[in-house]
């Protein structure tokens, strides 16, 4: 049986990120799918490595490990090309501390005590375009959407009052950014990420997969707060949603 498993919104936390790639692989077979919907970046102390992971995991399997880019990684970019501002703010610059060396770090702690911040992010980005020039480029190249027969999983959301035409009707923007959490019916079903579930779900204890009872599945399970990454399953063979449980059991969040 083919499954599809689904992750988003990992924000630089890698051992949670770790422990559900290393339950996936125990559990999935030859013809099933992974598929990350974005925001690797931003809030936990190993944004790098999760980057890091995230690709040796496609250039080993590129046709079933498919990843998509989130509004953090755009911020990311627009850094590295100049932007002094991060989209976000990156609580004590861990994020951008994840791509230096042992030295460029000591370097930067120097720069610190002895010139301004401008300066200092200056020497930051230098040093993150000339160590990880060919990550960047991987992460300029990642799409926005990925579609099945079934299925459009996107990192936040797409223009739905286009129907049919929501390729077309969708900007970049809104590919990344879309804001609130749209419900109800659509002609295929939308994975998404971006909104944590408990913003969405109305209940700030939860942090599982969200299901609208329609057509909208979200999967942002607020990893800073919760300390655990939501997986989304889906059966190919069943057409069924489940989620995955710390235990690798499935709970059903689908009609039957």
């Amino acid at each position: 049986m083919a499954k599809i498993y689904c992750m988003s919104d990992i924000h630089g936390f890698y051992e949670e990120f770790r422990k559900r790639i290393d339950q996936i692989k125990a559990l999935s077979g030859e013809n099933d799918k992974l598929i990350l919907l974005g925001d690797y970046v931003d809030g936990g102390p190993d944004s790098f490595k999760v980057l890091e992971l995230i690709r040796s995991l496609q250039q080993r399997c590129p046709e079933r490990v498919i990843v998509l880019m989130g509004n953090h990684e755009k911020w990311f970019l627009d850094f590295a090309g100049g932007k002094d501002q991060w989209g976000m703010p990156d609580t004590e610059d861990k994020t951008l501390f994840s791509f230096l060396s042992e030295e460029q770090f000591d370097n930067v702690r120097k720069l610190v005590l002895s010139d301004t911040s401008r300066n200092v992010y200056t020497y930051i980005r230098k040093c993150i375009r000339e160590s990880h020039g060919d990550l960047i480029d991987w992460i300029r190249k990642l799409p926005l959407y990925y579609e099945t027969e079934k299925q459009i999983f996107v990192h936040a959301g797409i223009d739905e009052e286009a129907g049919e035409h929501w390729k077309l009707g969708t900007s970049d923007y809104m590919f990344l950014n879309k804001y609130p959490a749209e419900t109800g019916d659509f002609h295929k079903d939308i994975i998404a990420g971006h909104i944590g579930t408990a913003e969405i779900s109305g209940n700030r204890d939860f942090h599982d997969i969200f299901w609208d009872g329609e057509s909208h599945y979200y999967c942002d399970g607020t990893v800073f707060v919760s300390k655990k990454i939501p997986v989304l399953v889906y059966d190919e063979d069943t057409g069924k949603y489940h989620s995955l449980r710390d235990d690798a059991s499935l709970k059903t969040i689908s009609k039957e």
